[in-house]
């Protein structure tokens, strides 16, 4: 038996996923130009999460996964139907947004990215960064903490490098 466009598809996207994705705590959903999830892979259930357990494999439409996660309140509480039709309008365009952050209801942070494929579907990954998130923000405040410390300092505070000062706070300009 010969394998279609979808089914030849889909095992090379699956293949991917568990070779790769799946290490790296990536999630991913193939869409057909319908909107419709043309099947589910096991790790695509973890953004899925409290998402009814006979969900089908296939079937399974991108207005269906709007409207649930609106009934969760992953979207806010001001109009949960108005939210599912704005971002259903944004992802059925083919000029959708390429890569997105997303912050989730649970404080979870997915870097959401869609790469279009030629019948007008799209696969999508999602990449849980919140921990990258938070080491980047802790940085952030590390640095400025470090910065405020050191332009604040009553010591003169000097960066040099080959006889060239490359940074002097106030009190060291003061000194010298």
């Amino acid at each position: 038996r010969e394998l279609g466009e979808y089914e030849r598809s889909y095992l090379v996207f699956r293949a991917t996923i568990e070779a790769g994705f799946a290490r790296e705590s990536q999630i991913a959903g193939f869409l057909n130009e319908r909107g419709e999830f043309v099947r589910s892979v096991q790790v695509m259930e973890r953004i899925l999460h409290d998402y009814p357990a006979d969900t089908p494999q296939s079937g399974l439409t991108l207005r269906d996964m709007l409207t649930h996660f609106a009934r969760m309140g992953s979207f806010g509480q001001d109009n949960p139907d108005a939210e599912v039709e704005r971002r259903f309008a944004m992802l059925a365009s083919p000029d959708r947004p390429e890569r997105e952050e997303r912050l989730q209801s649970n404080g979870r942070i997915l870097d959401v990215r869609r790469t279009g494929l030629p019948n007008g579907g799209y696969v999508a990954t999602f990449t849980d960064i919140t921990e990258q998130k938070r080491a980047e923000r802790a940085l952030r405040i590390s640095e400025e903490n470090f910065r405020n410390l050191v332009e604040n300092s009553e010591i003169g505070i000097s960066i040099g490098r080959n006889a060239e000062f490359l940074f002097v706070n106030d009190s060291f300009a003061r000194t010298f």
